[in-house]
């Protein structure tokens, strides 16, 4: 597996074309973020947005419609001008781009040196809100909403959920929806409770606040709480697959999206292990969503698919680990290969099994020579976790924060490795076993972390993992149980597992047969050339770096950072006094990624060629926040040239956006009535063109119509005749402004469906009309009794016979309401139909005789409605359950953290870590009294002079008097901010404005209050 976190002491784009959803008199519950019941819902299930649809701001009357509709030539000018002026002032400024010796911000701009101390939060799960989400079973189905596939024996039959609930915690206490750089921080939960990762991600945590993130963690598809089909996920696993868990998590950001209005906000994906590969692929799979990628100690080239992967190099990081080069002693790894021999020696014997389960203080004994082999397994998975393990704290991360393992415990396990044992026949009377003993206390490092278990339980040797094993029995998900060892260049025994075994146990614990070359065919050989905005993050201890990615190729937009004295995803930990260098340096990288894809995201969704207006507020932006004359010089110099470059193009693009009014249309007569909305209105655009209607296989079915409209809805009827059948096509459709002969083209998704019914049915050749039923009717098994039912559909309006493609017969027991499900398939003549012979039923009823409510549901992705037939009632008599088996001698001990009896997870407390440097106390004491200075000032110039307060709201003094005091009141309030929130250098930039206005509407009001007195003497005289 690839994050074995064990128990220790015991898609491409989807089109936004709507879906029929089987039997759709039941609707879908409308799918919602947290516990919102507003939320909208929507049959879109993953969203990849367009260039053009990332909530650019549209101005459609502004200054820059104008110059592309009747000036083009203004905007070449204007592009050239800003070039001609950005390269001046980039020539002239070379020497400023020098002073950048102020510490860096979370904005890489210059941060101030004085800030007042964050106050210490609650930095894990009980930090977050725990919420759901209404998801999808099948993302990638066009079929009817609660059905799949028939043929997949894994697959939820019709009628079952078609949607479930995936748990996720929210943070929003560092959340700053007003800043555009202001992150979405989410984790790609893993194979465990989404709480671990919530407790130990403190890289997430440690700057949230800095970078003022929205923070997330979600939860993987059958793990933690994230159940589909409740209870009976085990029976139902065909959807539990890592492209659907990346479309869960594309589905859940563009709900967040929706709710806090975070389209302009870039998201970084986190993730470790397995969850450092879905980072990694759900950048690469979907782009326009994440901006970028953490991917620590992704294991992405660890399939037999790859050439350059071999599971043996696995085991050799695990023994690299425990020699001198890691700091074990000298003598862990050839003891550790003696030891082997004498397990399995004394397994071959009843007396020899006898010493080894009194050794090792098994809790049942050894009772066959095989189970030699699981007991050097358990030994062999104790120094594999704490491999992974290896950090230089003591931690309860690989435990399940069930208990801490100690610092560097491969060191300490290799520890009661370190002395010369005696070599001695195992066959002589009373043979020596101090180098068992000595490797049993270093298995215990492990398995009796917490020194309190009285004995031991071993797993047979392909009990390992759970639902892991699943996912490796299908994708091939890594896993290092099935990892080859030699006994040479590791510290283990010859070990060798070939395909043929493990397809073999695939198929005899989950029915299933791997696929080693899925992984490579989805993403390829040379992914990391096509990919960017990744980092790929290894630990030098961590075996799992033997598949990870340490090079890459030098036009690959990704980062390698290697992490020497690192282990499994350390640099996604909390920062600790004891962390190594490496470490250190790999976090501060990562850090300084995420400001540059934060950065880069920001910069494109103001790109300068957009619009002019995005380039002026650009470049307020950058100056607000303090870059210097010759970034900002840089910025002007490209407006200019994109400008320059979309001039080129103005008279070839008008600016619309086309969409279907409804994406799902009903097929009548060989006829459909077809309606596109422009958006924004064009008031000269009287006509479209549908250049073509293409079906799925390419072919182009219709073109040439035109649609008629009033500049915003324009409509037509399409015809086709035998050629227009139910299905997907896609649409082409052009606009053209024929005063400007400005054009644009969309291609438009359109479903088509078309209305069904019954042309005929039967029930053991007897014929049946739409509504008889069965009721009545008793099977026998004993008597070897069938029921044959065949049907046979049309379409309503021309009588086509068509096939659909679930077609089930639903079996529900009246008091003990299990479900059993039989496919109906189609001949030749599309005539569905099964047969069911009882005698051999009796065990896929759960031998449950009695009364059984029957269902015929028959259904399509292009039936408008789908036909749930109801046959009544019938009874069946089923043989006898046959008496239970003994159960199996062996338990399997809880090594992962997917196990349902885990305990509760303890609550964790941590102090965040400061990530910018302070400036000494002494520092921030003169600034704070220099600021402090000219009010303590004030306030003993007024105590003894005193205040006449009514005389600055007489006469001519009034205007300024008001001024005067407001602008007090401001510098005042702005000490108060800056205490609380804002920066030296930002306060400094307020008060000088502030500070201005005061002393001139000061100087004003004293000249004014000096001059009314002798006016005023003057008159009496």
């Amino acid at each position: 597996m690839v994050s074995r976190e064990r128990n220790a002491g015991g898609a491409e784009a989807r089109s936004n074309a709507g879906s029929v959803r089987l039997g759709e008199a039941r609707p879908l519950l409308a799918r919602s973020v947290g516990s919102s019941a507003g939320s909208a819902t929507s049959s879109r299930r993953v969203r990849i947005n367009r260039w053009h649809s990332l909530n650019a701001p549209q101005y459609y009357e502004s200054i820059y419609n104008t110059l592309l509709n009747y000036a083009p030539a203004s905007v070449v000018a204007f592009g050239g001008l800003s070039l001609l002026i950005g390269v001046f002032v980039l020539i002239h400024t070379q020497h400023l781009v020098a002073t950048t010796g102020l510490p860096r911000s979370s904005l890489g701009t210059t941060s101030p040196v004085a800030r007042p101390v964050a106050p210490p939060i609650r930095a894990d799960a009980s930090n977050c809100s725990e919420l759901w989400i209404e998801q999808r079973i099948d993302h990638f189905s066009w079929l009817a909403a609660e059905a799949v596939d028939p043929t997949d024996a894994n697959a939820a039959p019709s009628g079952l959920p078609a949607t479930y609930k995936q748990r996720y915690l929210l943070s929003t206490q560092f959340w700053d929806p007003k800043d555009k750089k202001a992150p979405v921080f989410f984790y790609t939960g893993n194979e465990g409770d989404v709480t671990l990762y919530a407790n130990h991600t403190g890289l997430i945590w440690e700057n949230a606040r800095t970078f003022k993130a929205l923070v997330v963690f979600a939860e993987h598809r059958y793990y933690g709480k994230s159940f589909p089909f409740g209870d009976k996920y085990m029976d139902h696993l065909a959807f539990l697959t890592h492209d659907q868990a990346l479309a869960d998590y594309a589905e859940l950001i563009y709900q967040l999206q929706q709710k806090y209005d975070a389209f302009n906000h870039p998201v970084i994906a986190f993730g470790g292990s397995y969850g450092g590969m879905l980072s990694a692929w759900f950048r690469m799979k979907y782009p326009s969503i994440i901006a970028g990628a953490i991917a620590a100690s992704a294991p992405i080239y660890g399939f037999g698919g790859f050439p350059a992967f071999d599971g043996q190099k696995y085991w050799q990081v695990v023994t690299r680990d425990a020699s001198p080069t890691a700091g074990s002693a000298k003598n862990c790894v050839p003891n550790a290969q003696k030891s082997w021999a004498q397990i399995f020696e004394l397994a071959k014997t009843e007396s020899g099994r006898a010493i080894l389960s009194s050794l090792f203080r098994l809790c049942e004994p050894l009772t066959r020579e095989e189970q030699g082999e699981d007991l050097a397994m358990s030994v062999l998975f104790a120094f594999d976790t704490l491999a992974m393990g290896d950090f230089p704290y003591p931690s309860s991360y690989l435990t399940g924060g069930a208990v801490n393992l100690p610092a560097w415990p491969v060191r300490e396990a290799c520890s009661h490795l370190a002395g010369d044992f005696p070599q001695s026949s195992l066959r002589q009377e009373g043979p020596n076993t101090t180098l068992l003993e000595a490797l049993r206390d270093a298995a215990n490092v492990f398995h009796n972390a917490t020194e309190d278990l009285m004995c031991f339980k071993i797993p047979t040797l392909w009990d390992y993992d759970g639902i892991w094993d699943y996912q490796y029995c299908t994708e091939m998900l890594p896993q290092e149980t099935y990892f080859s060892t030699n006994g040479e260049t590791d510290m283990f025994w010859s070990r060798n597992t070939t395909f043929q075994d493990i397809r073999a146990h695939c198929q005899r614990a989950w029915h299933t047969t791997p696929d080693p070359d899925g992984i490579r065919v989805s993403y390829g050989d040379e992914m990391l050339r096509s990919a960017s905005n990744i980092v790929f993050s290894n630990g030098g201890l961590d075996p799992w770096s033997s598949a990870g990615v340490l090079h890459a190729p030098k036009e690959a937009k990704v980062t390698v950072v290697e992490i020497a004295e690192g282990a499994h995803h350390l640099d996604l930990f909390f920062s600790h006094p004891k962390d190594p260098p490496s470490v250190v340096a790999a976090r501060k990288t990562e850090v300084k990624m995420i400001h540059k894809w934060i950065d880069e995201f920001v910069a494109y969704k103001n790109a300068c060629a957009h619009h002019i207006l995005a380039c002026a507020a650009t470049r307020s932006i950058l100056k607000e926040r303090g870059l210097t004359m010759a970034i900002s010089s840089r910025l002007l110099a490209a407006c200019g040239a994109a400008l320059l470059l979309l001039s080129l193009s103005v008279d070839a693009a008008l600016n619309v956006n086309m969409k279907l009014a409804s994406s799902r249309v009903a097929l009548t007569a060989d006829a459909l009535e077809v309606a596109v909305v422009v958006t924004p209105k064009q008031p000269k655009l009287k006509q479209l063109t549908l250049e073509t209607l293409v079906d799925t296989s390419g072919a182009a079915v219709l073109s040439g119509l035109t649609l008629k409209g009033d500049g915003s809805k324009f409509a037509t009827t399409l015809a086709g005749g035998d050629k227009l059948q139910a299905g997907m096509y896609k649409l082409k459709v052009l606009a053209v402004d024929e005063e400007t002969k400005q054009s644009a083209y969309e291609v438009l998704q359109l479903k088509v469906t078309t209305p069904v019914q019954v042309a005929s049915a039967k029930a053991n050749g007897k014929t049946l009309k739409l509504g008889d039923k069965l009721s009545g009717q008793n099977f026998n098994a004993a008597a070897e009794d069938t029921l044959k039912v065949e049907v046979k559909l049309q379409q309503a309006h021309d009588k086509t016979p068509v096939v659909a493609h679930q077609a089930f017969l639903h079996f529900t027991h009246a008091t003990e309401k299990t479900d059993t499900y039989f496919v109906l398939t189609a001949d030749a003549g599309l005539t569905h139909s099964t047969t069911l012979q009882f005698a051999a039923l009796s065990k896929k009823f759960g031998y449950s005789s009695g009364k059984h409510h029957v269902e015929l549901i028959l259904g399509a992705s292009t039936f408008e409605k789908a036909i749930v037939w109801d046959l009544g009632n019938v009874e069946l008599q089923l043989g006898a359950a046959p008496p239970e088996m003994p159960s199996a001698l062996y338990k399997k001990p809880l090594l992962h953290e997917s196990d349902t009896t885990l305990k509760a997870l303890p609550e964790i407390e941590h102090v965040m870590h400061e990530q910018d440097p302070r400036p000494p106390v002494a520092v921030s004491l003169a600034f704070m009294g220099a600021v402090l200075a000219p009010l303590a000032f004030f306030l003993v110039f007024v105590a003894r002079l005193g205040l006449n307060v009514k005389r600055l709201f007489e006469g001519s003094v009034f205007v300024f008097g008001c001024v005067f005091l407001a602008s007090l009141g401001g510098i005042l309030a702005l000490f108060g901010f800056y205490w609380l929130e804002l920066t030296m250098f930002r306060t400094l930039g307020y008060l000088s404005v502030l500070g201005s206005v005061n002393l001139w509407s000061g100087h004003l009001t004293l000249k004014r209050l000096a001059e009314s007195p002798a006016k005023k003497t003057t008159k009496v005289e």
